[in-house]
C-alpha cells in the first residue's frame, strides 16, 4: 500500500498517538509550562470540570506570553486557543492532515 492509499484507508483510531496531557484552564501559565516539561509535550488540553475548553500550545506561549512579556502567573484561559479544530476517531487521516495543513496548526485533539 502506498502512502496515498494509507492516508485514505486509515482512520485516526487506527494509529498510535500519545495520551493527551491536560491542565485546568484556571491554572497559571507557569503551572502549565511545568506540566508540559514533565510530560514532554508541546501542547495541553485546557479543561474545566473535565470538559474541553481550549488548547495551550508552545506557539500560544511564544506569541501571547513570551513575545509580549506577560506574567507567567496569568491563567491559562487568557492565552489558550479557544476555537478548537478536533478530529473524530473514525475520520480518515488525509482529512485531518488536510485541515491541519490548511489551518496552519500542528495539534488536533481527538474526541
Amino acid at each position: 500500500m502506498d502512502l496515498r492509499d494509507y492516508l485514505i484507508r486509515t482512520s485516526v483510531a487506527q494509529i498510535e498517538y500519545g495520551r493527551s496531557a491536560t491542565v485546568d484552564e484556571d491554572a497559571t501559565v507557569r503551572q502549565a509550562i511545568g506540566v508540559m516539561q514533565e510530560r514532554k509535550v508541546g501542547c495541553l488540553l485546557a479543561t474545566r470540570g473535565g470538559i474541553l475548553r481550549g488548547i495551550l500550545t508552545e506557539r500560544d506561549l511564544i506569541r501571547k506570553v513570551f513575545g509580549p512579556r506577560r506574567s507567567l502567573d496569568i491563567p491559562v484561559y487568557e492565552v489558550m486557543t479557544r476555537r478548537l479544530v478536533v478530529a473524530g476517531p473514525t475520520e480518515p487521516l488525509y482529512s485531518v492532515l488536510s485541515r491541519m495543513y490548511c489551518g496552519g496548526f500542528r495539534h488536533v485533539p481527538v474526541v
